[in-house]
């Protein structure tokens, strides 16, 4: 069973777009109200999904607690995978400047493994230890539902908008608390979840085995030469006042937190210490003129992104705020667009220098290289589609469905009551794998 695990990273000034699943189209956005808009709602969708995931969650183990045989705790057990995977993801769609959010991360992870133990030993929570182990769960997911309730509560009432609350965490002398109720509501939520990997110990296996996709491979590098790696990115060399603090990202793996300055400004990457993979990475300098049109720039950043070793992409996102771009590219491959493995560059429009890159789903998606045969041809999935939606864009791509398996799809891209949807059949089978709206 192959499942895959987003995680954010807490990089202090990463700009208003989001990096994870959502418009697949390429879409240009010169006004700067359309793209606080358009980032609203793709924080705002994610959140909320992350709200009824982890109350779905606290649902199925406490009906896990009462089932009466081994067969309806599976049926609980393959759910909380499910949902817990699912979580996960939508944490790593949410605004970067809201993390760390290890623990809450740590235990979504701890979960997914512990309910895939539970379906490979055919446990019963009948069983004592399993019991208590579903218990220890229960009470955590108890515990972040109603944190998460209390979040959504304060940003329906209040009115409160994503980048409003992005801007509360890039305050020029810090964050306090305080100073943003939504974001001391995550603080509350992910220190609620601090003791969780020492309480659930006491229940049995947690932890589990790591599954492909979590963590890196590679050889162990050096705080030095994960350096090195991102002033070569950067096209500087190394400063005197660059910094390297060893951290655990989202209790699964270690990363070098790499901050320092060039003589541009301030610059903050982290890499993986196994393989030495450059997750992120934000060169700060001020950009005071576009001589550089969306178009120049997404060629500049496609062509640095090959020359680079991430092989050949296609933009997918493109928008444009006070002379810096930003791009959201998916990888091309022999059975399609790898859709669930995005990258995000940001470009200055004044030289086309790379400010930002942001690799994580690349890197925790692994791009299929293996993928089922097309069955279906794109006219004849086309065929079954509502005739309610108006395509306007058709395209061959392979992902991951909700339970981690590769698919080759279609995805239709196309307009309904002044909305764009996104769907995904797939080519094997015929069925459909996802609907999306996207705007």
């Amino acid at each position: 069973m192959h499942r895959i695990t987003w995680f954010a990273i807490p990089i202090v000034g990463l700009a208003v777009l989001s990096s994870g699943l959502g418009v697949w189209n390429y879409r240009l956005h010169n006004d700067r109200q359309a793209l606080v808009a358009q980032t609203d709602a793709q924080y705002s969708s994610a959140f909320h999904s992350l709200v009824s995931d982890v109350g779905n969650i606290e649902k199925r183990l406490g009906e896990s607690e009462v089932s009466a045989d081994k067969a309806g705790f599976a049926a609980c057990s393959r759910d909380i995978w499910r949902i817990s995977f699912a979580a996960q993801n939508e944490i790593a769609k949410l605004p970067v400047e809201l993390m760390p959010m290890h623990n809450t991360q740590a235990f979504l992870t701890a979960l997914s493994n512990q309910s895939d133990a539970w379906l490979n030993e055919g446990a019963t929570s009948k069983d004592p230890t399993v019991l208590k182990q579903v218990e220890t769960y229960y009470k955590k997911a108890e515990q972040a539902s109603t944190e998460l309730e209390d979040v959504q509560n304060k940003i329906l009432n209040g009115g409160l908008g994503w980048v409003g609350i992005n801007r509360a965490m890039n305050q020029k002398n810090g964050y306090h608390t305080g100073d943003n109720q939504v974001v001391d509501g995550f603080r509350n939520l992910d220190n609620g979840l601090s003791g969780f990997s020492e309480a659930a110990a006491l229940g049995g296996q947690v932890e589990g085995p790591a599954s492909p996709g979590k963590t890196q491979q590679g050889p162990i590098v050096s705080p030095s030469a994960a350096m090195q790696r991102v002033a070569a990115l950067l096209n500087v060399q190394s400063g005197k006042d660059w910094r390297t603090k060893t951290s655990n990202l989202g209790g699964v793996e270690q990363v070098y937190m790499i901050s320092g300055s060039t003589s541009h400004g301030p610059m903050s990457a982290v890499v993986t210490r196994a393989g030495g993979k450059v997750l992120v990475l934000h060169g700060s300098r001020t950009v005071r003129s576009s001589q550089l049109g969306l178009a120049g720039a997404a060629d500049k950043a496609e062509s640095w992104l090959q020359k680079n070793g991430f092989g050949e992409v296609t933009t997918e996102i493109a928008n444009e705020y006070d002379h810096v771009a930003y791009f959201v590219l998916v990888p091309k491959t022999k059975n399609g667009l790898a859709i669930d493995s995005p990258i995000s560059v940001h470009v200055a429009l004044d030289n086309g220098d790379i400010l930002a890159l942001d690799t994580q789903a690349y890197y925790r998606t692994p791009i299929p290289q293996v993928a089922p045969k097309r069955v279906y041809t794109a006219d004849e999935l086309r065929n079954r589609l509502n005739k309610q939606l108006n395509v306007e864009q058709v395209r061959n791509v392979v992902m991951h469905d909700n339970m981690g398996s590769v698919r080759s799809g279609v995805q239709f891209i196309g307009t309904h009551g002044g909305q764009t949807y996104s769907v995904v059949m797939d080519a094997t089978t015929g069925k459909q794998i996802s609907v999306r709206q996207l705007s």
